[in-house]
């Protein structure tokens, strides 16, 4: 709990007030659950992708905004969580991938009030209050939190350091707009798309470890990525030797030591990394969830720079403490344990959401049709 409100004075309260749906509707992706009113609207005005269905008694997707289907899930997941859990009051929240933004500057009409996200910048908080993912990313047994055990002990290892991601990412000042790595897929990209890529973190890693023969460290395309770039010279330029094919968990937990990069924001990697008999190697990362609660770096992870110098130095002077590694393993097994319990993380999460409506006052105007001064 303390790492989800962090940054927020203990027993700490901010009033409502009417304005906020205007101020937010700034950002396309935020979002008001309103418990009262059994609604959950997007606050742009563009388009209502959860809404309420008298019919099957829950919310349920629209169906639209067919480009950006997750966002839909996430909502509609929320929407039923709460309401099921009959939590009254209103929830502000913002689903979407990489939402960095300094709330405080960017809304400053907000007035304080806490934004519901399952990632933030450490520089948020006080701003961004911390809800994980449902199971399909997040959850205890989902693809990304397994709770299996790797079953090949660290020492029977190869020593190498894997990492297969796609290329994303974000460039921002996190002032007004968010630019998107992936513009250099589209057919009418720029030539500033292609000098952006080379910026950030993913594209950076891939490219400093492409020649080492410590590592296996390669970006995977999606079969109309490979169309697009087989039809782009720009993007055979960008993405010349950085290439390769997918990789399971199986086979990535093979390897002694995996990466963890970066995309729009946590790497997806992140959490069965961390549950796996390999180390991790963390790249400069800004980013944060409630499963990171008491993290620590070189305790359970070991932080590096996406530089082939630097990563090639640790990974040889973890090669030659083995003790060190395994320590490290325990330790991020340790951590994490409590995240794969269902009892836990339920009970996390109402606790999250009952000192938000606790701490989120909201009043109702008063009515003025009839009155004791009026009658």
């Amino acid at each position: 709990m303390a790492h989800r409100w962090a940054g927020w004075p203990a027993g700490g309260t901010v009033d409502w007030h009417e304005g906020v749906p205007q101020v937010c509707s700034a950002l396309r992706d935020m979002a008001l659950y309103d418990g009262h009113a059994r609604a959950y609207d997007a606050l742009n005005g563009f388009d209502q992708i959860c809404t309420w269905s008298d019919e099957r008694q829950c919310f349920q997707h629209s169906g639209r905004r067919a480009g950006r289907p997750l966002l839909g899930v996430r909502q509609t997941k929320f929407a039923n969580l709460v309401w099921s859990w009959g939590l009254q009051g209103k929830f502000l929240t913002n689903w979407s991938d990489a939402q960095g933004w300094d709330y405080r500057h960017r809304l400053p009409g907000l007035g304080g009030i806490p934004v519901i996200q399952y990632c933030r910048r450490a520089v948020q908080r006080g701003q961004v209050v911390l809800m994980p993912l449902p199971r399909y990313y997040m959850g205890p047994g989902g693809p990304n939190l397994p709770d299996q055990p790797d079953p090949m002990p660290f020492r029977a290892k190869r020593n190498r350091l894997a990492w297969r991601g796609s290329l994303t990412g974000t460039l921002s000042d996190w002032d007004r707009e968010i630019w998107w790595v992936d513009a250099v897929f589209r057919e009418k990209a720029h030539a500033q798309d292609f000098a952006r890529a080379r910026r950030v973190t993913r594209w950076r890693a891939a490219d400093e470890l492409r020649k080492s023969p410590l590592a296996d460290v390669k970006l995977t395309l999606t079969d109309l990525q490979r169309l697009r770039m087989a039809a782009s010279a720009p993007l055979q330029d960008l993405l010349r030797g950085l290439v390769g094919e997918w990789q399971s968990k199986e086979a990535a937990r093979q390897s002694k030591f995996l990466l963890v990069v970066d995309g729009n924001d946590i790497g997806s990697n992140k959490y069965w990394s961390l549950l796996s008999n390999s180390v991790v190697l963390l790249v400069e990362s800004e980013w944060e969830t409630a499963l990171d609660a008491g993290l620590v770096a070189g305790v359970h992870y070991v932080p590096v720079q996406a530089n082939r110098q630097a990563i090639e130095t640790t990974v040889e002077a973890l090669l030659a403490d083995e003790a060190r590694c395994e320590s490290i393993i325990a330790a991020a097994h340790e951590l994490l344990a409590p995240q794969l319990r269902t009892d836990w993380r339920d009970a996390a999460d109402w606790l999250t959401l009952q000192a938000y409506a606790t701490r989120v006052r909201f009043v109702p105007p008063l009515p003025t049709t009839w009155s004791f001064s009026r009658g």
